[in-house]
């Protein structure tokens, strides 16, 4: 039997999904500059503005979980990327403090219903003896347009404005929507659960959503502060280091992407941990360019390997019905440590460099592999045994 991964529909949210990343992270990853620069914010301010965005996601998710496990997945996709679009228009338009709050509150939720929904839409299409690569190539789409959106985003506001760049989000924004449509499954029938708060999240997913907390609480202090840290060390190649972070986290799914199917779950996760706790010290150091894209080509190796495996782990030890609440869960945990990380190193930067603040990263790398091997690997492993035992998953839901 041929199980077909590259099918229409997982073409096409893969391609919808990497889109609507580029025009995410090329908005948080030129935001900060720009509130500093254009609008004249405090940094404090500005850590309050890029972690709010966390808040209102993480309320979201839990219901986007909820309503993934009741409803058709494609409709609820497209209406939340709709409603997303709509709101990069608004951002250049305003300019105070609580408009842009408001602002942030919404895209927040929306990006959290529409992450959910194609996180599960992915696992669904995908054949389920390629699920973990399928995956995989999932998780490769959001730091891949954290490269291209990065390079675009620093490209156009350095030499076309932030005008331009809004008008270049909108569009990339826009073209995931359309991709998304051509790719939408039927509707189909769901026998629909009653709401429960209890039934939210999903507690096979929390040992390993932990450790994505504190991994992505290290990533987001990267991904929102990278190019202030450049601004501050006088680096000049800032965009470039985006698009070589990405570039690595794909060259780690090229060379490892179908261990995790082979049961090498914990290889995989040593590798990542290593590479990142590396990548963050020659951050932390670097002193030149080439040291900073050096930095960039490991840490982003590194995050590669970890954060899909993550995502695979939590898919892997799941029934269909219950992937909604159970990526609810992992992205919860991925929001909290975003939301805390842009936060936390906001109103740190008024008081250390980002030098510093990025060699003191590793401790959190450090708690990591303590839950990773203390907790995460072990339950996976008692989990992924058991579904072994369970009949196939072959159904396709949309």
């Amino acid at each position: 039997m041929i199980h077909k991964l590259w099918t229409k529909n997982f073409t096409a949210i893969i391609a919808a999904n990497t889109l609507m990343a580029t025009a995410f992270n090329a908005l948080i990853i030129t935001l900060p500059p720009y509130l500093s620069g254009s609008l004249k914010m405090s940094q404090s301010s500005i850590g309050i503005i890029m972690s709010v965005f966390a808040v209102s996601a993480l309320l979201a998710r839990p219901v986007a979980g909820h309503l993934n496990d009741n409803y058709s997945r494609f409709p609820i996709f497209l209406t939340a990327l709709g409603l997303m679009t709509g709101l990069y228009v608004l951002y250049p338009l305003v300019s105070s403090f609580a408009a842009l709050i408001g602002i942030r509150l919404l895209h927040g939720a929306f990006w959290g219903a529409s992450t959910i929904t194609t996180s599960t839409i992915t696992a669904d299409i995908a054949p389920a003896r390629r699920r973990g690569e399928g995956i995989g190539i999932y998780g490769v789409t959001v730091p891949l347009a954290t490269g291209i959106g990065g390079l675009i985003g620093v490209q156009l506001m350095d030499r076309a404005g932030t005008q331009a760049m809004f008008i270049v989000i909108v569009l990339i924004s826009a073209s995931a929507w359309l991709i998304g449509y051509w790719g939408r499954l039927p509707l189909k029938p769901y026998k629909k659960k009653i709401f429960d708060f209890k039934t939210l999240l999903h507690g096979k997913a929390l040992p390993v959503s932990l450790t994505v907390f504190l991994l992505t609480f290290v990533f987001g202090a990267v991904i929102i502060y990278g190019k202030q840290y450049a601004m501050q060390n006088n680096f000049t190649a800032s965009g470039y280091f985006f698009l070589v972070l990405s570039a690595a986290f794909i060259l780690s799914r090229v060379m490892l992407g179908k261990l995790f199917d082979r049961g090498k779950v914990t290889l995989l996760i040593t590798i990542g941990l290593v590479a990142t706790t590396a990548g963050m010290i020659g951050l932390g150091c670097a002193g030149s360019d080439a040291a900073f894209l050096a930095s960039g080509l490991i840490m982003g190796f590194g995050f590669g390997t970890i954060l899909p495996t993550c995502q695979a782990k939590v898919n892997h030890i799941v029934f269909p019905h219950e992937r909604g609440a159970a990526n609810s869960t992992y992205f919860m945990a991925y929001d909290i440590g975003m939301g805390a990380s842009g936060l936390l190193v906001g109103v740190l930067s008024e008081h250390f460099s980002f030098s510093r603040i990025y060699l003191a990263c590793p401790v959190m790398l450090l708690l990591a592999a303590v839950v990773f091997y203390g907790k995460a690997i072990p339950h996976y492993k008692r989990h992924a045994a058991f579904m072994k035992q369970a009949p196939m998953d072959t159904t396709v839901q949309d």
